[in-house]
């Protein structure tokens, strides 16, 4: 596994033509940003910062401070349409994935994003931006209704999907699968996009993390399943690698690789590419990762880096930190502290002067302060609208052009009927075929779907119509199924994908229950859902308490989620399309017993 791959610095990269004064600037300032963003956040608690010294908040406290490398390096190659999931401690590629979407916008972007009738210079345009991001992003953590989501995320879960911002996750690795799922819906739209993944070390021992790599490294993306579109995932891992879960340490206790980097090699022939990167120095990480996309936009990801990196603060404020390191370990690691550390080689560059680094620092300072106080006096969301944006009350009444032209490989299957009528199961799947046959956007995909057509012989002949990019066999991973769904999405496609018996929705829970019903919520609006998850409840075969579960009363407690339980044929068909058209996620029971 490479190692530290990197061995320049800022005068080398400038030298190569690798990065401009401007863009070393740039990275230099979303460094202190996050710095300066997550210093607030500390002295807010204790009320020590002095533009708004009385303000309450009462939001989390999962500063990175000491990452900020690793965020804004990572994100300094990211395109404007580039997406990225993040993680309960993001707020720094948070902050850096729309500092760098803002500086590539055209002024006409910039305007429309500002609104109001924005006026001015590109440079006054670019500033009146970074603080409008900065003023967005400081109201969603203070729970205000001018926030990003609305005051609806809050800090571990702030989004911006406008610039391909996918979200921050505070369930540990549940963002991992939506990622995977992302990057497969930008593999079949044909874009030449890449996912940046973040998940914290800790998060490389969870069931579907790991479920998430099998996934992107599935072999049918790249050999001859792949229906002539051998393309690999377009999907970096990144792991943010501080060392530590909560207070355990991950590479000498609770895990059994000395470098998580190995966890790829069990998954992928290849390794994924995985290497491992000096995350206290920005230029290792965007070197890393400009090679990572570049593999990715080439068909040849997925790519797993393991960035070592190191949080100054515990794993929240309430956590002390001397209980379980000491005082000589922090020290070691802020004697190469990224921020510092790039200070010194702007200045050594030439690139910028010492009073010149110190009006950037004091720019970087009152755009916070002034973004601060706005956000403190700001809004609440009325409380008459805790529920508003439970629920999308949209669907899909017409196709884009794009889409409704869908090529067939084979006829549409022959669907049988008897006497004028359909079966309960046959009305289920010609719902389906009539929906993949209306709208390109719509796959499928689920455990022996494909050739076999699944358990129960439902799907029996989608495949040859279809084709295997719109039809295909997944891994035993229902948590995955379901996850990926959710990105799939999000990015703009209609998933329909199948659990072969309810009971295996329980394995899937938190993807259905915390990702999939709640996004639409979580961000303001700012996302839908629509994906439909097909379950069947075993009947009256023998099968014990493990294939014969009825959860729908479980699943009608989870808000954010429709569940569908038809009972007939005619209701079949009917709500299944419905349910496809529907732009909130559904739950789409089936009866075994009226197949």
């Amino acid at each position: 596994i490479p190692a530290y791959q990197f061995k320049g610095n800022l005068q080398s990269e400038l030298a190569a033509g690798r990065i401009t004064k401007q863009e070393a600037i740039d990275l230099l300032e979303d460094m202190l940003m996050i710095r300066e963003l997550e210093e607030m956040i500390v002295k807010l608690r204790s009320g020590a910062y002095d533009p708004i010294r009385d303000f309450n908040y009462r939001g989390p406290t999962h500063v990175s401070v000491g990452q900020e490398g690793t965020a804004a390096g990572s994100c300094s190659v990211l395109k404007l349409t580039d997406k990225l999931t993040s993680t309960h401690r993001g707020h720094g590629e948070s902050l850096a994935k729309v500092n760098v979407a803002i500086r590539s916008m055209t002024d006409e972007q910039l305007k429309a994003r500002l609104g109001g009738g924005a006026t001015g210079s590109r440079a006054e345009l670019l500033e009146h931006a970074l603080e409008d991001h900065l003023y967005k992003f400081i109201c969603e953590l203070f729970g205000k209704d001018d926030g990003y989501c609305k005051g609806r995320g809050g800090s571990m879960h702030i989004a911006d999907f406008s610039v391909g911002h996918l979200g921050a996750n505070a369930i540990v690795g549940g963002g991992v699968p939506i990622a995977t799922g992302a990057a497969m819906g930008l593999r079949y739209l044909h874009k030449n996009d890449v996912v940046l993944c973040y998940a914290g070390d800790g998060a490389y021992a969870n069931g579907v993390v790991l479920e998430s790599l099998n996934w992107a490294a599935q072999a049918q993306f790249t050999n001859d399943l792949a229906d002539g579109h051998k393309f690999g995932l377009p999907i970096i891992f990144l792991i943010c690698n501080n060392a530590y879960g909560m207070t355990h340490r991950t590479d000498d206790e609770v895990m059994g690789v000395a470098h998580l980097a190995r966890r790829a090699a069990g998954f992928a022939d290849n390794n994924m590419h995985a290497e491992l990167v000096n995350g206290m120095d920005a230029l290792a990480v965007r070197d890393a990762v400009s090679r990572a996309a570049a593999l990715c936009r080439q068909g040849q990801g997925p790519v797993l880096l393991d960035v070592h990196t190191y949080r100054y603060w515990g794993h929240s404020l309430s956590d002390p930190r001397n209980e379980y390191r000491t005082k000589e370990e922090e020290a070691a690691w802020k004697a190469i502290d990224a921020v510092d550390s790039f200070k010194k080689q702007i200045i050594e560059a030439k690139v910028l002067t010492a009073a010149e680094l110190e009006a950037l620092e004091a720019r970087v300072r009152d755009r916070n302060a002034r973004a601060a106080k706005r956000a403190a006096a700001a809004a609440d969301p009325p409380a008459r609208d805790v529920i508003k944006y439970m629920y999308t009350d949209t669907k899909c009444e017409t196709v884009p052009a794009e889409f409704a032209k869908v090529e067939l490989l084979a006829p549409l299957p022959e669907i049988k009927r008897v006497n004028g009528e359909l079966s309960y199961k046959d009305a289920i799947k010609e719902a389906l075929v009539e929906e993949m046959a209306r709208d390109k956007r719509v796959i499928f995909y689920g455990e022996d779907v494909a050739d076999y057509g699944g358990a129960f012989k439902v799907t029996k002949g989608l495949l040859e119509s279809f084709g295997r990019d719109r039809v295909f066999n997944t891994p035993i991973s229902e948590a995955c199924i379901c996850g990926t769904a959710v990105g799939v999405a999000m990015v703009g496609l209609r998933p329909v994908i199948e659990l072969m018996y309810m009971d295996f929705a329980l394995m899937s829970s938190d993807q259905i229950s915390n990702q999939a019903a709640k996004w639409h919520y979580m961000s303001g609006a700012q996302t839908e859902v629509p994906a439909v998850f097909r379950v069947s409840v075993g009947a009256g075969k023998g099968y014990g308490g493990q294939h014969s579960q009825t959860l729908e009363s479980v699943f009608c407690h989870i808000p954010g989620l429709y569940v569908i339980y038809p009972a007939t044929p005619a209701d079949a068909k009917g709500l299944l399309k419905s349910s496809i058209r529907d732009n909130n996620p559904v739950m789409f029971v089936e009866s075994q017993g009226l197949y």
